[in-house]
């Protein structure tokens, strides 16, 4: 029942409570109340667990039978996510949860497939902060990892997808790479693919976060919470990704 402590279910149950007082109290103004139900309906089931597995399979589903990934491949690349700043200069820093996943999906296949080339791509968005690149943050996880700094190439260029891909490429390229391994996250794969697609470059993709245990019926699937919004947001923005660098010519 660890979903009674969550703040967030009980702040939307206790708005739940009010709209039915509401329904219940105020008999002419039932069709003010509708509009606000429907909203406050779509928020509780777009923040489900189950909500998150419907529409997240949109995404996901194909790269179901991702892992292993195929022997005969020949590099491997890795997007960036995010660097949490841990003191106001970036003495400190690590990787925010996104990009370590990646890394160490990373760091697994490199260990099973053996000496391979691993390239890490990753600017800065913001080029006046300070602190590494995100690919120099990545190359120093990988290192820990016992990832020969000889084999990792750096990208610290590109600042946003379509940026990791074009400048990724190029080095690709010239390395006569011809079929890498793209690890992300699963709901980031599809738009990174097509990029990368789009630079001339097939991938073979596989996803650092993702679940293919079986759907169970029970409670915690069907109650909001705020994991589920989160992924629910990075589902979201995938959508509208997706449908924005179509529009640019991007993918």
């Amino acid at each position: 029942m660890q979903f009674l402590l969550d703040p967030f279910f009980s702040f939307l149950a206790l708005t739940w409570v009010a709209v039915a007082w509401l329904w219940y109290r105020e008999v002419n103004a039932q069709r003010r109340l509708a509009l606000l139900t429907i909203a406050l309906a779509g928020l509780t089931f777009s923040c489900t667990p189950i909500a998150v597995r419907l529409c997240g399979s949109t995404l996901t589903s194909r790269f179901a039978s991702a892992f292993p990934p195929p022997s005969d491949a020949d590099a491997i690349i890795v997007l960036s996510g995010g660097l949490r700043q841990l003191d106001d200069d970036w003495n400190r820093y690590q990787l925010a949860e996104d990009t370590l996943y990646r890394c160490l999906t990373a760091a697994d296949i490199y260990r099973n497939h053996g000496s391979v080339p691993v390239f890490v791509t990753g600017g800065k968005v913001d080029a006046t902060r300070g602190g590494p690149t995100l690919a120099a943050a990545m190359r120093d996880f990988l290192v820990r990892y016992d990832i020969p700094t000889t084999d990792i190439t750096t990208e610290e260029i590109s600042r946003n997808t379509y940026e990791n891909a074009v400048e990724t490429a190029k080095l690709l390229k010239l390395q006569n790479i011809q079929r890498p391994i793209l690890v992300t996250d699963a709901t980031h794969l599809p738009r990174a693919e097509a990029c990368f697609a789009r630079q001339g470059i097939q991938v073979i993709p596989v996803p650092a976060v993702y679940s293919t245990r079986p759907f169970e019926w029970s409670l915690e699937e069907i109650l909001p919470n705020t994991r589920a919004a989160s992924t629910m947001h990075n589902i979201v923005h995938e959508w509208i990704g997706m449908v924005w660098y179509r529009i640019k010519g991007r993918i």
